[in-house]
Parts: C-alpha cells; sequence; structure tokens
C-alpha cells in the first residue's frame, strides 16, 4: 500500500511542469558545475592558490558592477512581462525599449571605467591585483553580461528553460575550451582564465544581440516602459547589493587582510560549497513562476507550496550533510597536496546556501504582492551584520570567518524574512519538524572536522549518519505530505 501511495505521488510530481521546468535548469546547471567540477584538478594543477585568490576577487567584482548597471530591470521585465499580451506590439515595445537602455547606459559607464578608472581601483583595491589587463577584461565582460541577460530573463520569463540553458551552455563551453587553451596550454595564469571569460562572453553577446533584435525589435520606443522598469526595480538594488554584500564581499575583503594564497584556498572551497547554490537556484527559477500561477489562479495554493517546501527540506538537507560529511575527502581525491587546506570551507557554505533555498520559499510573498519596497531593509540588515562580522572577525580568525559569518547572516537574513512574510501572507509551515533536521545539520557542519582519512570505518560511520537524517526526514516532513496527497485523490 505504501509503495502504490508513493508511487501515485511520484507520478503527479514528475508530471508538473515545475519540475520539469526545474529538471532543465538543473540539467544545464549540472552540466556546468560538474563540468567545472571534473576540471578542478586542472585548474589546481596550473593554477597557484594565489592565482585561485585573483580569480575569486575579480569574480566579487565583477558582480558588484553588473548589480550597480543592471537597475534592477532584469526584475521589473520578469513583473510586467504578462501585463501585456503576449506578443503585442506593445510588449515588444516594453522589452526592446529597456534593452536599448541597458545597453547605451552601461556602455557609457564601463568604457569610462576602462579608460579611466586605473586612479579608483588603487582605492577600493588591495593594489595586489593589477588594474590591467585583470580589471579592464573584467568591466569589459560585464558590459557584454548584461546584454545578454535581457534575453536569458526573457526566456525564463517565458519559461523556455531550454533555450535558456543552450545559451549558457554555448557560452560555458567556449568558456572552458577558451579557458584550456590559455592556462593549460599557455600557462597564462589567472589572466588566461580571465582572458577566455571575456572571449566567449564576446561571443554570446553577439548571439543575443541578433537573437535580441530578432525577435523584440520595433521602431516604437517608449520612455515610459523604461521608467516603470526603473520604479519597479531600482528598490531591488539595495537587495541586490545585500545580496552581493553577503555572497561576495568576503572575497573582496579577505583580499585587504589575508594573503591572496588564503583567499584562494577560500575561493577553491566557497566553490564546492556553491554546489548547493546550483540546486537551490534551479529549483527557484522554475519555482517562482509557479508560485505566482499557484497565487493567481489556485483554489487553495497553500497546500502545495507547503508541499514542495517539505520535500525540499528532506531532500536538500540530506545533499546538505552528505557534502559536509564528505567535503575532506572530495577535496583530498580533486586536489593536489597544497590545495588541502580548503576543506574546512565546505560544510558551512553548503548550510549556508541551503537557508538561502529556504529564503526563496518564504520570501516569495513580498514579490507577489509588491512589497519590494521591503527588500532592502532585510538584506541590507544581513549585509551590514556580515560586512561587521567580516570586518572584525576575519583580522583575529583568518578566512574560515568568512564561512561562518556567511552562514550566520543568512541565517538572519532567513528569519527576518520569515516574519515579514508571515505578516504579508500567512503560511502554517510545520517549524518545529524543520527546526529538528536543521539542528542535525548544524551539529554535522560544526563538530564534523573534514578530514582526508578515507577509512572503511568512517566511510560506514557516515553513511549512517546520512541514513538516519534520511528516515527522519521521511517521518517529519515526507510521510505527513505523502499521506494528505493519497486522502486528497
Amino acid at each position: 500500500m505504501l509503495i502504490h501511495q508513493v508511487g501515485r505521488f511520484c507520478d503527479r510530481i514528475f508530471r508538473s511542469k515545475l519540475l520539469t521546468q526545474s529538471g532543465l535548469y538543473f540539467v544545464g546547471q549540472l552540466f556546468q558545475k560538474g563540468t567545472s567540477f571534473l576540471l578542478i584538478p586542472v585548474w589546481t594543477y596550473y593554477l597557484t592558490p594565489a592565482d585561485y585568490g585573483i580569480v575569486g576577487a575579480m569574480s566579487a567584482y565583477s558582480n558588484l558592477v553588473h548589480i550597480l548597471l543592471m537597475l534592477g530591470i532584469y526584475g521589473a521585465v520578469v513583473r510586467h512581462f504578462y501585463d501585456f499580451k503576449t506578443g503585442s506590439e506593445e510588449q515588444k515595445s516594453y522589452v526592446f525599449s529597456n534593452s536599448l537602455f541597458l545597453t547605451a547606459s552601461s556602455g557609457v559607464v564601463l568604457i569610462g571605467l576602462s579608460i579611466f578608472g586605473d586612479r579608483w581601483w588603487s582605492v577600493i583595491s588591495s593594489g595586489n591585483i593589477p588594474f590591467r589587463p585583470f580589471a579592464t577584461l573584467t568591466l569589459m565582460t560585464v558590459w557584454g553580461a548584461l546584454i545578454s541577460r535581457m534575453l536569458l530573463t526573457l526566456y525564463q520569463t517565458q519559461q523556455r528553460a531550454a533555450a535558456y540553458i543552450t545559451i549558457e551552455g554555448v557560452g560555458f563551453v567556449a568558456s572552458v575550451i577558451l579557458g584550456l587553451i590559455f592556462v593549460a596550454g599557455y600557462t597564462m595564469g589567472a589572466y588566461g582564465q580571465i582572458l577566455g571569460g571575456f572571449i566567449s562572453q564576446t561571443i554570446i553577446t553577439a548571439i543575443t544581440v541578433i537573437l535580441l533584435i530578432r525577435d523584440w525589435f520595433t521602431p516604437k520606443l517608449a520612455w515610459h516602459h523604461v521608467w516603470n522598469a526603473l520604479v519597479f526595480g531600482l528598490p531591488l538594488v539595495p537587495h541586490l547589493l545585500s545580496g552581493w554584500a553577503l555572497t561576495f564581499v568576503d572575497r573582496v575583503m579577505l583580499e585587504h587582510f589575508v594573503p591572496l594564497r588564503d583567499v584562494g584556498f577560500y575561493n577553491l572551497g566557497y566553490n564546492l560549497g556553491m554546489g548547493m547554490l546550483v540546486l537551490v537556484t534551479s529549483i527557484n527559477q522554475a519555482y517562482q513562476p509557479y508560485y505566482y500561477g499557484l497565487m493567481s489562479s489556485a483554489p487553495e495554493p497553500a497546500s502545495k507550496i507547503l508541499r514542495v517546501t517539505s520535500l525540499y527540506v528532506a531532500v536538500l538537507g540530506l545533499v546538505t550533510l552528505a557534502g559536509s560529511l564528505f567535503a575532506g575527502e572530495l577535496i583530498g581525491l580533486l586536489t593536489p597536496e597544497k590545495y588541502r587546506n580548503a576543506a574546512v570551507f565546505v560544510p558551512p557554505i553548503l548550510l549556508s546556501y541551503l537557508l538561502v533555498g529556504f529564503y526563496y520559499f518564504v520570501g516569495s510573498p513580498l514579490f507577489y504582492f509588491k512589497k519590494t519596497t521591503l527588500l532592502p531593509v532585510i538584506t541590507g540588515s544581513a549585509a551590514i551584520l556580515n560586512i561587521l562580522l567580516n570586518y572584525f572577525l576575519i583580522p583575529k580568525y583568518g578566512a574560515i570567518a568568512a564561512a561562518w559569518t556567511t552562514l550566520a547572516s543568512y541565517g538572519v537574513m532567513l528569519v527576518i524574512y520569515y516574519v515579514v512574510a508571515q505578516r504579508i501572507n500567512p503560511l502554517n509551515y510545520p517549524l518545529w519538524r524543520y527546526a529538528i533536521l536543521l539542528g542535525i545539520l548544524f551539529a554535522a557542519v560544526t563538530f564534523v572536522s573534514p578530514t582526508i582519512d578515507i577509512s572503511i570505518a568512517r566511510l560506514v560511520l557516515k553513511l549512517v549518519g546520512c541514513g538516519f537524517y534520511s528516515a527522519l526526514a521521511y517521518i517529519l516532513v515526507v510521510k505527513p505530505w505523502l499521506s494528505l496527497s493519497v486522502k486528497n485523490h
């Protein structure tokens, strides 16, 4: 009977559009991250920890510039797209007007910074990374990314996941091939990897411009569409900046306080831990349109939202636990001896991004009910906490402090989002059940130190821990929804 119930439940899940879209996004991300994962031995062989530190720091600066110049317009496109009749001239006018504005405004700023920005670079950076060529190549890469992101946003909004992952995949493959040529073939170090990213982004930008013009060009440009997008999007910028501070400010501060070698250790551990971000982002990319559809048309959306959330807690929690327990073995298998210090950063980063996934779920009402003016306050508070903790703790405890301050900051942000969202749209989450599972994960991350000892005894003990969590998650959060789902059908 139980097997029959589980089968019927899984059949309904696998026929859902949410899972189909999530699966496509996940496959695309899995291809990219899986390839990146397999290439870790190559990069760590040819790149020194200092090179890895340069790549991580420039990624942080790149994301900061991207957020500042996109002006929240992508979020506005997602929200306003279906306010117009699909395929109408007015919808094309909205899209193309904002695309043209974003391309022109960001181009003026980024070209100017590439020419005259060296005087500012010495102020905002530690001075250990040369402005030319690293910063100039990064700025031009950001411009291309801003332009091509518009087409990807449109594909996401239209739930065209296959087109989305195809464009991203082409850019990724080009970047990998060029990176291997420059880094492994010509031993150009960090410069080779950044140069490869610039050339691949240029290729993708050319493709996306052609597709944007083909599908969305209209001579009917309207400033009021840009204005409406800015009214919605600009309040998102402080929110997104806060998100950047939560995700990337540690790399910037580490670059100032610790040697580039330690930044490299942290960056490698962080990149492995961000495998969790791939999962939660893939789910969120499909969940947001699914959530908006439920809220606008489903008679009882709460039960479906809670079911998806509970399944998320069970499955992604197990991934977090397994990744934390086997972080040491993973680093030992993938990297040479010089990178072994990176293992300690993986568990707290994994748990941090599990909490980010919770935020995506509990924070959705703020977007649906257009309460975006609250976002900067909430994420800003968490970002300020993260900056302060990093500022005071990194000089004293080193790079490991950055990983734990990330976890603490995301935890605080999740709690605040939950409290605010419950006032807007209350949902009866089974909090005590979630708390038990999160307590187990936190204990594992805190007290189980990553080791490279691949012994049978340790392996069995860790597998038993994963099995215990799986059984408990099934009893606490999966079985109740299985029973309810079968009863309703």
